[in-house]
């Protein structure tokens, strides 16, 4: 609904003392949700036509020169401002100063210009501070470290509070506190009267801007891309954030727009860092070195757009600065060290009382006084108990002073309501002037309270003339602005509107307005603040902006994704070239004491040592022939061989006996019929691959000696007594590498997200970028979805890849589904993802994630059955076993592809469930860490 306005034109007189001549100046009063607000400079109307009514000028006294310097008075009749809706709102203010005159008009009023129910009564409500800290302390768990201490500050709205502190004295804290990413263990803590963190704050969120000590920068975005990446998450429109971009490109002189972040120098990436934090133009800055390595004329510029963003969009912002001469600048300033705010007033107020001239002096010596014993400053309290008055106690009673004077006339004004409703309405035009301008820049008048009490009481007059009201055109950079200005058009909510009764902050001795030298053009082209609505919980905005960031990021790292895609490949090559082909051309040392020289052995041959010598399969076995048994041992001991066979002389004589003579045969024959087989077994594989060969060469040797000595008795006679049909799973000779090949693709799967993520968190906290997100308003949840949804395409690719070279290049059988065997892989994935974000929420090295993520790959290896069968285990551990996420991806895997089994199987189906348990126990624990750490 449009915004009632009350203009009030003139104020009679009769012989005020609080009123002294000469000057002129105009009042209007906007009635906003019943309340007077106090309107900046930049809100007057320009433009206006004037009038010339008769008048008895008058003037509040506030040491301030005569506000002719404004360019002259302009008239505006009551008419003209309904005409354009269009006034100022309180008192006028001249460069910053308190400056009023009120054109009053002795002609008695027309009747029907105004009644009583056109002017409500405003409420003057209670002064609410921008930023209230009472008794903060906060302890980190890890290590003990007390960084706040009963810490308390103040910052008023409008106001640049400098916060100066050493190193490691709980600033960052204090700050992060404020903006919502710690919590504090006791105290009170508030932001425009509300608590971080609350939705209905906005903190963090689109009401606070934040640059922290650190870049906190993405190096490969560019700078305009830098911009419109925090303009998303704070919920701007896309035309919002062209122009405030060309604004801060321009006004922080980024002349490289596109260029990456990353190849600019370190003040101009600065310079960046300082744009992100006022993009979104929010009402409440907090910076943190802001001008560390700026061009000194341009640090001058942005101290000076600070200010204005204080006088004209009443912009509260807190600074820390390592320089003294800055911090003098500010209205407020805070003296820190140990977790405690020593001293909280204006640099001009410390100045004068501790009688120093620099800052740094008195933050020295409030320290050496604070090392000073109690029982001394006891003793000098009860000596001399006024001089031991804080600067901050001298501002208390200063406040109080104030708000009797204010309670007082309030309570006027309801007397003069319930007797006079004409007379209360003028009370209330008077009253809407800011009492407190008079205390500006540390000017301080005592008289003028007394004054402008007796002036109200004295000048209500029944006979106001409602008709003209003087507005004189405010000066911005030295010369008055001419009716050809370009007007500014107001906003429904005026800027001044959140305490229009701020106390009295003493400010230091700079000029309040833009000096002659200062560029005012890039103030003419700031555009105006336009806070974004309240964000909800979950932000399509904020999601899309946070997906395009990591997909950029991945995109201009074209080497790094070109490694991750071709890793799963690679491993799955070495794998199938390496993992399940049996041993060959294995070393045997042979002597045969039977035989003196392998040339005899040929398929003519009458010796059987020779024909089981020649039943080896010479791919397998590699006979390396030897003189004599020592020679044989010498060959493994020097590990030139694998083993040794040792055939006894006259071995196919006593052969021939034992097979011959059956159960009658002589222990001669029996002995003289075995030969000796020694081998290394230090390796089992091996041994065991030759031992199976030398079995399986006896096995058609004795088939043959069977069709040599008794033709009538058929060969099977030499057989075992054992028959092994067709197997029910798999092949009659199966492959090591068939076994492995569903392992390696869950551990392929699990581990390649895991890696895909396990460095995200911890690289964007060590540079605070993740600080500086979770600031503009984006959640943990947005943080983690986008980063899950753009690495699961990039581990999708893995996994295809993976699958393409197992089962099409390398022909690993898949005796299944196609799609439950990539479903399973990519479950295992998204498992392994959100463990790699868990460990990502846990470190705060990469070093320490790095390891925590090859510790668990190698248990992973052998405590799911990838490399051996778990049966193999002890019970217990096979237990623990069962719980691994890993472990039913492997037994569902082997299910689909070696035994052709499907979604009924038992084993599938927890392969299907029990990653996605997994990755929900991930993301809870992953969100516990990040509260507690808060």
């Amino acid at each position: 609904m449009p915004i009632p306005i009350v203009s009030l034109t003139s104020v009679t007189t009769s012989g005020s003392a609080g009123f002294r001549g000469g000057g002129e100046v105009g009042l209007s009063v906007r009635q906003l949700a019943g309340k007077s607000t106090v309107m900046p400079p930049a809100d007057i109307e320009r433009g206006l036509p004037t009038t010339t009514p008769s008048r008895v000028e008058t003037q509040i006294p506030n040491g301030v020169g005569s506000p002719m310097a404004n360019g002259g008075p302009h008239h505006v009749t009551a008419s003209t401002a309904a005409k354009h809706n269009k006034v100022s709102n309180g008192h006028v203010v001249r460069n910053g100063h308190a400056t009023q005159k009120f054109a009053v008009s002795t002609a008695p009023p027309p009747v029907t210009t105004t009644t009583t129910a056109d002017i409500p009564v405003p409420k003057i409500r209670e002064n609410v501070p921008a930023v209230s800290v009472q008794n903060a302390c906060k302890t980190w768990k890890t290590g003990g470290i007390l960084a706040l201490d009963n810490c308390s500050i103040t910052v008023e709205e409008g106001t640049i509070y400098g916060l100066l502190g050493p190193s490691g004295c709980g600033k960052t804290t204090l700050l992060n506190s404020i903006v919502g990413l710690n919590h504090l263990d006791s105290g009170e803590l508030s932001v425009f009267g509300m608590k971080p963190g609350t939705p209905e704050s906005g903190i963090p969120g689109r009401l606070v801007g934040f640059m922290p000590q650190d870049l906190a920068l993405y190096p490969v975005f560019t700078v305009r891309e830098s911009l419109a990446y925090f303009g998303t998450l704070g919920g701007m429109q896309p035309r919002i954030i062209k122009e405030r971009t060309d604004f801060l490109l321009n006004f922080l002189a980024l002349h490289k727009p596109d260029q990456r972040v990353g190849k600019l120098s370190g003040g101009q990436q600065r310079r960046v860092s300082l744009a992100v934090a006022l993009i979104s133009d929010p009402p409440l800055l907090i910076l943190d070195e802001p001008t560390v390595g700026v061009d000194p004329m341009l640090r001058k510029n942005i101290w000076k757009y600070l200010l204005t963003l204080c006088r004209e969009e009443n912009s509260t912002i807190i600074i820390t600065t390592h320089y003294i001469e800055e911090a003098s600048r500010a209205h407020r300033v805070g003296l820190m060290r140990k977790g405690q705010i020593l001293e909280e007033a204006s640099p001009s107020s410390l100045l004068s009382f501790y009688k120093k001239s620099n800052l740094e002096d008195v933050f020295l010596h409030i320290c050496e006084t604070r090392e000073t014993s109690f029982d001394d400053l006891r003793k000098k309290l009860d000596e001399s108990p006024t001089q031991m008055k804080t600067a901050r106690a001298l501002e208390a009673e200063e406040r109080e002073a104030k708000q009797k004077q204010k309670d007082s006339a309030d309570a006027a004004r309801q007397r003069l309501a319930s007797a006079n409703p004409m007379r209360s309405a003028s009370f209330n035009a008077v009253l809407s002037k800011d009492l407190s301008k008079p205390f500006a820049d540390g000017i301080q008048n005592p008289s003028f309270v007394a004054e402008e009490e007796t002036s109200l009481n004295n000048d209500l007059d029944p006979r106001i003339d409602l008709e003209e009201v003087t507005i004189p055109r405010p000066k911005v950079d030295g010369s008055s602005i001419d009716s050809g200005s370009s007007e500014r058009e107001l906003s429904g909510t005026p800027r001044k509107s959140r305490s229009p009764l701020r106390p009295p902050i003493p400010v230091g001795p700079y000029p309040r307005e833009p000096s002659p030298d200062y560029d005012n053009s890039i103030l003419s082209i700031r555009p105006k603040r336009k806070l974004p609505p309240r964000r909800p919980r979950m932000s399509f905005k904020a999601m899309k902006a946070l997906m395009i960031k990591n997909i950029v990021t991945v995109y201009r790292n074209i080497f790094l994704l070109l490694f991750e895609l071709g890793i799963p490949p690679t491993q799955i090559a070495l794998f199938a070239l390496t993992i399940g082909n049996n041993p060959n051309h294995l070393p045997v040392a042979i002597y045969n004491a039977e035989v003196s020289s392998p040339a005899v052995c040929t398929n003519l041959s009458y010796f059987y040592s020779c024909d089981y010598l020649n039943a080896l399969d010479p791919y397998v076995v590699t006979q390396v022939w030897t003189n004599s048994s020592e020679e044989a041992l010498n060959m493994v001991l020097r590990k030139e061989a694998w083993g040794m066979i040792t055939v006894p002389d006259n071995f196919s004589e006593h052969l021939v006996d034992r097979f011959m003579a059956g159960i009658e045969a002589t222990s001669e024959s029996i002995n003289g019929s075995i030969m000796e087989v020694r081998l290394d077994m230090s390796s089992q594989t091996i041994a065991a691959i030759l031992a199976e060969e030398l079995f399986n060469s006896y096995q058609n040797f004795t088939k043959k000696m069977v069709r040599d000595l008794l033709f009538e008795v058929p060969e099977n006679l030499a057989s075992l007594p054992i028959k092994f049909g067709d197997p029910i799973y798999g092949e009659r000779e199966p492959r090591f590498a068939e076994f492995m090949a569903p392992g390696m693709l869950t551990a392929l799967g699990y581990f390649m997200s895991l890696g895909l993520t396990a460095l995200s968190f911890v690289q964007e906290r060590k540079q605070g970028l993740l600080n500086r997100s979770v600031v503009a308003g984006v959640t943990f949840m947005e943080i983690l979805l986008g980063h899950i949804m753009v690495q699961f395409v990039i581990m999708a690719g893995q996994n295809i890849l993976a699958l393409v070279f197992l089962l099409g290049i390398f022909a690993i059988p898949n005796r299944g589904s196609l799609f439950l065997v990539i479903l399973l892989t990519l479950i295992q994935g998204l498992a392994g993802m959100t463990f790699g974000l868990l460990i990502s929420a846990a470190t705060k090295e990469e070093a320490t994630a790095q390891i925590i993520g090859l510790g668990v790959f190698f248990p992973t290896l052998l405590l799911t059955g990838i490399v051996w069968p778990r049966e193999a285990m002890a019970p217990w551990l096979e237990v623990l076993s069962s719980l691994l996420p890993q472990t039913h991806g492997v037994d569902g895997l082997r299910a689909i592809m070696s035994r052709g089994l499907g979604i009924e199987d038992h084993a599938v189906q927890l392969a299907l469930y029990g990653p996605i348990v997994w990755t929900f126990i991930h993301i809870f624990f992953c969100w516990l860490i990040i509260v507690i750490r808060k």
